[in-house]
């Protein structure tokens, strides 16, 4: 059994525990995901079953969308609504304003990641070094905000107020410290209220499945399955048909080899290779030296 699942998350269970449900359901022990999500947190997660456990870093890597919002005028020790409030701010600020500070937050950023999270630091998590009463000192991280904009506020902000965003982040991202941060720009001081994963790489929330429809979808014989090349956002390369038994043998390709040779394709790019009867092969790496190939870096066809 081989394939992504896109599942729908509940607030409540861990991302692993709902790997393990699905290794359960599925009588499958190669499981894994794509991307945490909270345990208080809901939405899109991203599972691989079998070969497809195989391109999870890839995935890792996609662009991530989420509904959250922010409560204004505390602090919390876990940044969201599961922690001790430790802060509380005073003041208010317009809707307006805040639009403003939101701009601020757009494009690469830096990042401190929150204590109350599963990085290790000396080969523990932080997590387990907060629960233990120790707080140290965090690198900050380079992430990027490629959108952020706000869905419903009060048109004036102040302690207690709930304000509702958007917003698509890369990879290692933590929506929790963006409201921490947003809220120390207003001088308000914030945490994170709910978190929804509307969309990772993708897979989007419309079409994502609760673990119960995938048990129905079993029962009746009916697919769940996403076929793993498809949800690899990588440009497909055909590879001609007389290099059939170099494919099997893992060999690397020339720009011959394959059709439409290698004219769009830039250094280091990584593309999905198929036969000519749209069999997936691969994952192959554009290598541009004297004379440029395709080299394998992931071989599915045997």
């Amino acid at each position: 059994m081989d394939g992504v699942i896109n599942l729908l998350k509940e607030p409540g269970p861990t991302s692993h525990d709902m790997v393990y449900k699905i290794r359960k359901l599925l009588m499958e022990r190669k499981v894994g995901h794509a991307g945490t999500l909270d345990p208080g947190a809901s939405g899109v997660l991203v599972v691989g079953v079998g070969r497809a456990t195989r391109v999870l870093e890839y995935l890792l890597e996609e662009p991530k969308t989420y509904a959250f919002e922010i409560i204004f005028g505390f602090s919390t020790t876990t940044l969201d609504t599961f922690g001790e409030i430790c802060e509380e701010g005073q003041g208010q600020i317009t809707k307006e304003d805040l639009e403003k500070i939101l701009v601020q937050f757009l494009g690469p950023q830096k990042q401190i990641p929150p204590m109350a999270s599963a990085i290790k630091v000396g080969g523990k998590k932080l997590y387990e070094l907060m629960r233990e009463g120790c707080e140290i000192e965090r690198a900050p991280r380079d992430v990027t905000i490629y959108s952020l904009e706000m869905n419903h506020a009060p048109d004036v902000i102040k302690k207690g107020s709930r304000v509702f965003l958007r917003a698509q982040v890369s990879k290692g991202t933590y929506i929790r410290s963006l409201c921490q941060d947003i809220g120390e720009k207003a001088g308000l001081k914030a945490h994170m209220g709910f978190l929804l994963r509307t969309k990772s790489g993708g897979l989007k929330i419309e079409d994502a499945l609760f673990l119960d429809e995938i048990e129905q979808k079993m029962q009746k014989g009916l697919p769940f399955l996403i076929p793993f090349d498809q949800v690899l956002n990588f440009t497909e390369v055909i590879a001609l048909p007389r290099r059939q038994k170099a494919l099997l043998n893992g060999q690397s390709l020339f720009a011959s080899d394959v059709e439409g040779g290698f004219n769009s394709l830039k250094p280091d790019q990584k593309v999905k290779v198929y036969t000519g009867e749209k069999l997936f092969v691969g994952i192959y790496r554009y290598i541009d030296k004297e004379q440029p190939i395709l080299q394998p870096e992931k071989i599915f066809i045997s």
